[in-house]
């Protein structure tokens, strides 16, 4: 799916909508990541920090490994299927 040529397609308008929100090395991270299994990745934050989410379900243990040998430091996530909800 992630190969598919629309999703490519997708992937490389919005990079050139934003050739500024990806760097040489952010680049390098995403490859790393897809060639040990992940699905896909998102860039969240702005102003030179923030997190990269990727999406690698059954490669989690690949994955990790991957972007540990590329200096990043994985953070497990659960996502929520009801949304976003506000403790008080």
């Amino acid at each position: 799916l992630v190969d598919h040529p629309d999703v490519v397609a997708a992937r490389e308008a919005k990079r050139r909508q934003a050739p500024s929100a990806s760097t040489p090395r952010i680049d390098e991270f995403y490859e790393a990541a897809r060639k040990a299994g992940g699905l896909g990745g998102k860039l969240c934050g702005a102003g030179g920090g923030g997190y990269f989410m990727l999406f690698a379900p059954g490669k989690e243990a690949e994955v990790c490994e991957a972007t540990l040998a590329q200096g990043l430091v994985p953070e497990p996530v659960l996502l929520d299927w009801e949304g976003l909800r506000v403790w008080r």
